[in-house]
């Protein structure tokens, strides 16, 4: 068997599964394929994205774990309340995955996630420390201490969109379209989705879209005034609790408009001169659909599994 038909029987199809919370349903995609003893991992999404964006990065990793990835709070088919003018902080997307890794099948796990589900994990883990075994996090969303105060007094004085262009680029986003089709078409090779995989596009559009008017139109699920709260709401302050993190940590950044600079990285490596840093040249913070390999190495090597060629 060549690499390339290895690395297709290794590919499983998840499974949709919803947990049923009080407040409403976690959507989850699960590859259950590999043995029970296998390693856990639960995956948590950027704002704005879902977890099927993530399919080819995390369907190479099946055969060697059992992965749980979520549609966050307010993104894909999850139906948790996502009210724009009631959203404070991440610590919701934070409690959220704490009561996700309860109803699952409880045992501990490798959180791995990418922008602000990267930071939702770290909190995570930084709440519940003895559920989490280890912390892979691909362009976390982490600001310096004074940025992160100045934040907070921006927001309170309703200004957190001249602070951050995110904010009103969010509000701006197209919400309705006529098909999937249309949107993959407007999408593909253009802007953020320049470096994606045609792929990745069409999974993101499929797994973040919601039929609408009768079927007739389609809509983002993640609304964009909910992206936009999601932006002016982040000032998750992980500084005061990092002396809490209780297992190894790997941190992957690019070199291109990273969410975590430089400054950032050397603030955590002061304080925890453990963690691992993987800067990857040329990436942008849409990294693990640009490297997918880099991001799967990492989680291979955190979860102590041997390496494989055909993964790749």
């Amino acid at each position: 068997m060549n690499a390339a038909a290895a690395v297709r029987e290794a590919h499983q199809v998840p499974e949709r599964r919803s947990i049923k919370m009080w407040d409403g349903e976690v959507s989850c995609l699960l590859w259950e394929a590999a043995d029970v003893r296998a390693p856990a991992i639960h995956f948590a999404h950027a704002n704005g994205f879902n977890a099927l964006t993530y399919r080819t990065l995390l369907d190479p990793l099946a055969r060697d774990m059992r992965i749980a990835a979520t549609d966050l709070r307010g993104h894909g088919l999850t139906t948790l309340a996502a009210n724009p003018k009631g959203m404070r902080s991440w610590h919701i997307y934070r409690d959220d995955i704490v009561r996700t890794l309860n109803e699952l099948d409880g045992r501990p796990k490798l959180l791995v996630g990418h922008s602000m589900g990267a930071t939702a994990s770290l909190m995570a883990a930084l709440a519940k420390p003895n559920w989490v075994t280890g912390l892979v996090l691909v362009e976390p969303v982490i600001m310096p201490p004074a940025y992160i105060r100045w934040m907070k007094i921006m927001r309170a004085l309703g200004l957190a969109e001249r602070v951050s262009p995110l904010v009103a680029q969010a509000k701006k986003r197209r919400g309705i379209w006529p098909s999937r089709e249309a949107m993959f078409e407007a999408y593909r090779g253009r802007g953020a989705f320049r470096t994606w995989p045609e792929e990745v596009v069409r999974d993101y559009i499929a797994g973040g879209t919601v039929d609408f008017m009768d079927d007739k139109q389609i809509r983002l699920a993640c609304t964009p005034g909910w992206e936009a709260a999601n932006y002016s709401s982040n000032a998750a302050d992980i500084w005061r609790e990092l002396d809490g993190l209780r297992c190894p940590l790997t941190l992957i950044v690019g070199t291109k408009r990273s969410t975590c600079p430089d400054p950032v990285v050397e603030l955590l490596i002061a304080r925890r001169p453990e963690i691992r840093v993987v800067k990857v040249p040329g990436a942008s913070h849409f990294l693990p659909m640009e490297y997918p390999e880099i991001v799967r190495r990492e989680v291979l090597g955190m979860a102590g599994s041997k390496e494989r060629s055909a993964v790749f």
